[in-house]
């Protein structure tokens, strides 16, 4: 399709059937190949497609309009077809279609779900090319319903970082919240007809380097309500070096106690804190949330000579050197995230790399290879279900390489998600290609592995997070 060079630019919401989509195109011909698209993607017998030009008074270049709506919503049909209700609809989360008979909406009975973890070692947000970005978030795969990106050590704009991932994310996803603590930074994006049915958004912050005098250790959480089903979200940086194991556990059980979730819980008058044992309740904070993922750059090393560890990396003899990973260990014995579980390792150990390489440590420090990166989660009475868990090793700009999961989680019964026609996703899906298409071409990542230039970003000057409005 692309090789009838034309380029769009995507601004409206396709969650909504009855948006007038506008695009910018550069040839005048433009139109009849994005017609012949979208029309088989729509079967038309549902839906007209409309496709018009018209003159933008600020930019000079011909527009192209698209609405897409179904036929007996639309009275500037000039040939109405008759609309049939009892078309297979698709929910958000799911490839099976619902049974024909069936014309209402369906509950929502689980969330996929994709959680990454990074420690950037103090690279810029504007040095990560988008090639990168599409190994981080597993966009040659599948689409999620909901992505979560959790970083360490982050020197750059959260409204510019933030920005970028829901740029290679496409128009179909918007930012739900973000929250940082200086370089630990997390934000969640998410489908946009999901947006509507969340609730109760809350986030906190904890730092825990000398008793929270310093942020560069700490954790950061966001939590809210999908539906009916309570989800909270950690990112944490332990503490560091080798011998550290008792510092990491207390940072575990600090940020547990001490994050200020849910807010209702900390301002209480019946709640007090008691010198540093946390809140008079004896609870910790994932006992308020139906589902919590824990990420983040928890820092516990394997505990080999430096020369065992790299036999059994070259042997994959994975099991092995998890027998000796300080956070099972220190799990096994209930010292930390003990009712949370983590899928299997079966990728090589995260840190510490020379920086562009894929050679561990060369330093005059030789440090001993650890799976450093990490994402645990726990559910009360959901199942979670891990598809993926793996490193990304195609990121080699930081010290550490990337962690990232894909996740199923089951969600509270009467958790009402409409369904959405299908070929209107589909609609979305081709119209989602051209907008990433075009952004490419405007913010100079149009070559593969090509860094973003950053002057260009800058001089947008209108870069800011987005938080969806919450009725």
């Amino acid at each position: 399709f692309f090789k009838t060079s034309l380029t769009c630019r995507f601004v409206a919401n396709m969650a909504n059937t009855n948006t007038l989509h506008h695009l910018n195109t550069i040839e005048k011909d433009g139109i009849e190949p994005l017609q012949i698209l979208l029309s088989p993607a729509l079967k038309q017998n549902d839906y007209q497609v409309q496709v018009t030009r018209d003159q933008n008074p600020v930019d000079t270049k011909p527009d192209v309009n698209i609405r897409l709506a179904e036929v007996s919503e639309w009275q500037e049909c000039s040939t109405p077809r008759k609309t049939n209700s009892d078309e297979p609809s698709v929910p958000i989360n799911s490839d099976e279609l619902l049974d024909m008979d069936s014309g209402t909406s369906e509950a929502m009975k689980s969330l996929t779900l994709f959680v990454a973890t990074w420690n950037m070692n103090h690279r810029k947000d504007a040095g990560v090319p988008e090639a990168d970005l599409v190994h981080l978030l597993g966009l040659g795969y599948e689409f999620h319903d909901m992505y979560v990106v959790g970083v360490q050590e982050f020197d750059g704009s959260r409204a510019v970082w933030e920005h970028t991932i829901a740029d290679c994310l496409g128009s179909e996803y918007v930012v739900l919240y973000g929250q940082e603590l200086m370089g630990i930074q997390m934000s969640i994006y998410i489908k946009k007809i999901l947006q509507n049915y969340v609730s109760c958004i809350e986030s906190a912050e904890l730092p825990t380097k000398f008793g929270g005098l310093l942020k560069t250790k700490g954790a950061v959480g966001i939590s809210f309500n999908l539906g009916n089903t309570s989800m909270l979200f950690v990112n944490s940086h332990f503490t560091a070096h080798q011998k550290n194991v008792n510092e990491r556990n207390r940072d575990f059980a600090t940020i547990s106690r001490e994050l200020q979730l849910p807010h209702k819980r900390h301002t209480s008058r019946q709640l007090q804190l008691v010198g540093n044992l946390g809140l008079k309740d004896g609870k910790t904070v994932v006992d308020f949330y139906d589902c919590t993922f824990w990420l983040g750059d928890l820092n516990y090393r394997i505990d080999l000579m430096r020369d065992d560890v790299e036999t059994n990396i070259a042997s994959k003899n994975w099991d092995y050197l998890l027998a000796h990973d300080q956070l099972t260990i220190e799990k096994k014995k209930g010292s930390v995230f003990k009712r949370f579980e983590e899928s299997h390792i079966e990728f090589p150990p995260t840190y510490k790399f020379d920086r562009h390489t894929d050679v561990y440590d060369t330093s005059p420090k030789q440090r001993v290879p650890a799976w450093t990166d990490r994402i645990l989660y726990y559910s009360k009475g959901h199942d979670v279900t891990c598809s993926m868990y793996n490193s990304c090793t195609q990121l080699n700009g930081s010290d550490h390489r990337p962690v990232h999961g894909a996740f199923s989680v089951s969600l509270t019964k009467n958790t009402e998600i409409p369904a959405t026609p299908l070929r209107l996703q589909t609609a979305a899906l081709m119209l989602s290609m051209l907008q990433r298409h075009r952004i490419r071409e405007r913010t100079g990542l149009k070559k593969v592995g090509k860094e973003r230039d950053q002057d260009k970003t800058k001089s947008k000057g209108k870069l800011k997070s987005t938080v969806c409005a919450i009725s």
